[in-house]
């Protein structure tokens, strides 16, 4: 089961500056890798991985200093929400329902991080969240719910 943890953060000007540069990087990688899936099943009929765009990323971070300044877990949920988007889209392709491809997003339509990997950031004890690099951001209030999906990893 998959629990999602919803925290109401106070955080100083240089917190929330990292912060949404970590959303606009990562919502420039979701854009970037929809357009990657997109081509090449336009293109050449081809079907893009996870696993795939996930070895690109690692080439992109390589040379892009904006991408190397967010944690690469919150990256891969943005090559995980592209993956998502096209499994529907492939899915819907098989039912004969009308498809439809995964949207590209604008900075203002993208505006949440992901993390799926269990007990690593959230410190329930002090109400505080400890994304690396942000250090220690106090929680103002949480909210933990609980949905029936699986993760996937």
């Amino acid at each position: 089961m998959l629990k999602t943890i919803e925290m109401k953060m106070s955080l100083t000007p240089a917190q929330e500056n990292t912060l949404q540069s970590w959303v606009r990087a990562c919502c420039w990688l979701y854009n970037r890798a929809l357009e990657q899936r997109t081509k090449a099943y336009k293109r050449r009929g081809d079907t893009i991985h996870f696993v795939q765009q996930c070895q690109w990323l690692t080439r992109l971070r390589e040379r892009m200093p904006s991408l190397q300044a967010a944690p690469v877990e919150f990256e891969r949920d943005a090559l995980r929400r592209v993956d998502r988007g096209m499994k529907a889209f492939f899915r819907r392709v098989r039912k004969g329902i009308k498809p439809g491809l995964p949207r590209f997003r604008s900075h203002a339509r993208y505006n949440s991080l992901e993390y799926l990997a269990p007990g690593s950031y959230v410190r329930r004890a002090t109400n505080s969240l400890s994304p690396s690099s942000v250090r220690f951001v106090s929680a103002l209030g949480i909210n933990v719910s609980s949905p029936n999906r699986s993760c996937c990893a």
